[in-house]
């Protein structure tokens, strides 16, 4: 049986505890972070404030079909609400597309999310799968070796921009791609596209109606800083929804969640803060890091950072200690087509981005 089919765990970041055992390390100091790619801002502040008013819900059964996490994406994204299928984050679709369309042949890039490979595989899917990584270039491959994958493929799945690559392609381009290949289902990742500095020109969360044959996921974990709540959604065609939908479980939605929801429609400060607090930070590392040895860095669009150990450095060694001056960077080598020297970092606020220069500064030059 295949190992994806045995388990379901897989190392992610943000698991601090398990970093400190691994390297045997007493910790002195708070550990900063930098291997989850979650908004440094934290959750907006009026989910903070409205928290404790939300209790009594908890006594009550949500709706069945995520009521309010749908209005928000009406509201928020201009879409119809036949166009939009809530779920317990973004996780949910990316399983349920592959059982609900049967798919058979799915394409995927790697490196990139491991459940999309997990997800296609349980359904029963053959993977292809292309490599991303080229003499320091993530860009997708968009050839006639892969127009003709496409063309007998039943799915490709993207990371727009991909994790952990920052793979990222525009929205006219999927389109056209989607009209290349009618008989492909296009599977679209948008789970950072809010981090981008322009979004508009890549994320299809703004047009009114999708081809039938691209399905985005679109996930509030990341940009809203709100993982624990498990808030997220599947964009398509209203067809292609009304056939999701048949296979959906009721109630996978909770109530904290549909009241947090609606009460994101009153962030736009706290997303314009958020961009510019990205953009200013990315560049801020991106300057930084050029002037540190042994470490190349790739194109970084969103709120993460791919970065390449040279010899000498050993990626243990460089994490153990930057663990011990407290930081957490996410080791990459468990991401297939990446079983190397590669790490990830999150950009963060300015302090922190500040901390981890320092430290690799440090660590880099022993």
């Amino acid at each position: 049986m295949n190992d994806l089919l045995k388990s379901n765990t897989h190392l992610h970041g943000g698991n601090i505890d398990e970093a400190l055992l691994r390297y045997g390390i007493v910790p002195t100091q708070p550990v900063i972070d930098f291997s989850v790619n979650v908004n440094p801002l934290g959750p907006p502040e009026i989910i903070a404030r409205k928290w404790w008013d939300w209790f009594k819900s908890i006594a009550a059964y949500p709706s069945q079909n995520g009521k309010s996490l749908k209005n928000f994406y009406c509201r928020r994204f201009g879409l119809p609400e036949g166009s939009i299928l809530p779920g317990n984050g973004s996780i949910e679709l990316i399983y349920l597309v592959p059982r609900a369309f049967k798919i058979n042949t799915a394409l995927i890039f790697t490196p990139s999310f491991h459940d999309y490979q997990r997800a296609c595989e349980i359904a029963g899917a053959s993977v292809t799968k292309i490599p991303l990584i080229h003499n320091m270039s993530a860009n997708y491959p968009l050839d006639d070796k892969i127009s003709a994958i496409m063309e007998r493929t039943d799915a490709v799945v993207l990371g727009n921009p991909n994790n952990p690559t920052g793979s990222l392609l525009k929205s006219k381009t999927i389109l056209n791609l989607a009209r290349q290949f009618p008989q492909t289902l296009f599977l679209i990742d948008e789970a950072f596209s809010q981090f981008l500095e322009k979004p508009e020109n890549f994320s299809l969360m703004h047009w009114r109606q999708l081809p039938k044959n691209i399905i985005v996921f679109h996930s509030l974990t990341k940009f809203y800083a709100l993982p624990g709540l498990r808030m997220g959604a599947g964009i398509s065609h209203p067809d292609t929804i009304d056939r999701l939908a048949g296979f959906k479980e009721p109630w996978t939605v909770n109530a904290l969640a549909e009241k947090a929801a609606m009460s994101l429609m009153d962030c736009k400060d706290y997303e314009m803060s958020t961009r510019q607090l990205i953009h200013e930070q990315r560049h801020f590392l991106t300057r930084a890091f050029s002037q540190i040895p042994g470490i190349d860095l790739f194109n970084a669009p969103a709120n993460f950072m791919l970065a390449r150990l040279n010899d000498p450095l050993n990626p243990d060694v460089v994490m153990r200690r930057l663990l011990e001056k407290g930081i957490l960077i996410r080791d990459c080598r468990n991401f297939e087509g990446l079983e190397g020297n590669y790490v990830r970092m999150a950009v963060r606020g300015k302090d922190d981005n500040r901390r981890l220069v320092q430290a690799f500064t440090d660590v880099c030059g022993q």
